[in-house]
């Protein structure tokens, strides 16, 4: 995918996101809903930062962070733990992010 789609993508995630802390997760009682919307909103300035700094991708690939978000959150959703799911979907992210660098040869 291109640096204008990610940059594209990030920002409907981001501000789907904000959206989202404005009418779902409103209140910090519901952890799920709060951990979820954070979720779209960490994936959605990964998915900017790999669009706007493309050079990143030498250290980390930062578009590989919210497959794992999303899988954590599948995950976390089906195991009625959200917040526990999106956290360990992150570090999957990360992990991912790490391992899908562009190393020099």
């Amino acid at each position: 995918m291109s640096h204008r789609g990610y940059t594209a993508i990030g920002t409907v995630l981001v501000v789907a996101a904000l959206a989202g802390f404005l009418t779902v997760a409103d209140d910090i009682r519901h952890t799920g809903e709060f951990f979820a919307v954070a979720g779209v909103f960490v994936s959605g300035l990964a998915f900017l930062g790999a669009g706007v700094y493309p050079q990143l991708s030498t250290v980390v690939a930062l578009q590989w962070l919210p497959p794992g978000v999303a899988l954590g959150f599948v995950c976390g959703a089906a195991a009625d733990r959200v917040a526990v799911g999106v956290c360990s979907g992150a570090a999957l992210g990360v992990l991912l992010a790490w391992f899908r660098r562009e190393r020099s040869a």
